[in-house]
């Protein structure tokens, strides 16, 4: 597995283009992305030497700490690594830093964790995808989040990235539609290995020289934004369009009401868990809380629309406490036909007093009980007021007493900075050596 520095650098430029769209120093985010994730390969090979003289792993961390010094404060981060502990073998896997909104502290302390990196351990990619996507869950699932993963190899503990790639697109809105995968320098057995495993979710891409990666990834970059361009037309089409379908399926009204809006024949159905936790969907109509289901299509590939609308409303007050609407890509009628296409992008609209509140995302068929999605999370309060998404995220908890690695606990949200603290007004401490 060989990389060369040139390489490595334009990885490093282009992927700050990605997220960024002004000059370096400029700390603004240049899209609708709210959630980043980086999963960065320590694995013992990343020890190798360049041609130039220069390890993998030095050029790798600086490229990293660049990236992570321009993203905007305010922006969600996790960075993910695994590799550095070999006696874990394939668990060792450390969330560096826990879906966190950044700001110049955090920032300043996990670029000095990065400068001290040694890689030694081994490649479990797929768990690590699956790890920082758990991360991506506490920013919002009608948030726009983006993946991006850097290895010098294949998988090497029995994994499947590419599965759990499907998994993380049937639960995250993620940029794309999928994770990116950059695979610099390859050797051409592992390339063929990950190039098996892609597809619209996990997505690789190929570089044997600093030209052909600087290509691929303007390729992506550009892909990425016109892809986003053409959903954010659609969506906004949809959003115009589900009145005027909601009338015409003779939909009732009232104080709540949540509608499924999609453009093919595919059958989608709209769950809707109130705060009773009666589920109301296609074989559950009617709530004991009032709830109903009034418009339910595409059942039937012969009896399929085109321009299908499903919804759900409260005809009198809506009870008060949490809600959460789910989508169920129940049947892909036919995948070789056109108008049963996948992914299927739809949007879920949520309206109460008057307003409305707008979540798009898409589904691909991967069986009943694995095409599910939950799309949006709301709170109606005493006061009949509607709130959104979950109360925020929490401040990353204090890591264990003493410096050094602590055992890693995968889903705890524990801070893994070696000889960095906090305080105990919370802030950040590092220690120098």
């Amino acid at each position: 597995m060989k990389k060369n520095l040139a390489v490595l650098i334009s990885f490093g430029a282009a992927l700050l283009l990605l997220f960024i769209g002004k000059p370096a120093g400029a700390q603004v985010i240049h899209s609708d992305v709210r959630n980043i994730a980086v999963v960065l390969d320590c694995s013992g090979s990343m020890h190798l030497r360049l041609p130039d003289g220069q390890s993998r792993i030095a050029v790798a961390k600086k490229v990293t700490a660049d990236f992570i010094r321009r993203i905007g404060n305010g922006r969600n981060l996790t960075f993910v690594v695994y590799g550095l502990n070999p006696k874990l073998k394939c668990e060792d896997i450390q969330v560096v830093l826990p879906l966190t909104e950044v700001n110049d502290e955090v920032k300043d302390a996990l670029v000095k964790f990065i400068g001290k990196l040694e890689p030694r351990g081994m490649t479990p990619l797929a768990k690590s995808m699956e790890i920082a996507g758990a991360e991506l869950e506490k920013g919002g699932l009608d948030n726009l989040s983006m993946m991006v993963v850097v290895t010098d190899g294949m998988e090497t503990c029995e994994g499947n990235p590419g599965a759990v790639a499907d998994r993380l697109v049937s639960k995250l809105r993620l940029a794309g539609g999928g994770v990116d995968v950059i695979g610099l320098g390859v050797d051409p057995e592992e390339m063929a290995a990950l190039k098996k495993l892609s597809r619209a979710t996990f997505r690789v891409s190929k570089a044997e020289k600093a030209a052909d990666l600087e290509k691929e990834l303007k390729r992506i970059v550009d892909e990425q934004r016109r892809h986003e361009e053409e959903l954010q037309k659609a969506r906004e089409k949809l959003r115009m369009e589900a009145a005027a379908r909601l009338k015409k399926a003779k939909a009732q009204s009232g104080p709540l009401e949540i509608a499924l809006v999609w453009n093919n024949k595919n059958d989608l159905d709209l769950h809707v868990v109130p705060p009773s936790k009666e589920e109301i969907y296609y074989a559950h109509k009617r709530s004991k809380c009032g709830g109903e289901q009034d418009v339910d299509m595409n059942v039937e590939y012969s009896s399929a629309t085109m321009t299908p609308v499903e919804h759900i409303v409260w005809k009198k007050k809506a009870p008060v406490g949490r809600y959460e609407v789910w989508v169920h890509h129940y049947k892909n009628h036919n995948p070789n036909l056109p108008d049963c296409k996948d992914p299927t992008h739809f949007i879920v609209t949520v309206q109460a007093k008057g307003e409305v509140k707008v979540f798009p995302n898409n589904l691909t068929f991967h069986g009943i009980d694995k095409s599910k999605k939950k799309v949006a999370e709301f709170t109606i309060g005493k006061d009949g007021n509607i709130r959104f998404g979950k109360k925020g995220l929490k401040k990353a908890p204090p890591p264990p007493a003493g410096l050094g690695w602590a055992r890693p606990q995968l889903t705890s949200g524990s801070w893994f900075f070696r000889d960095v603290f906090r305080r105990e007004d919370n802030s950040v401490a590092y220690r120098e050596d």
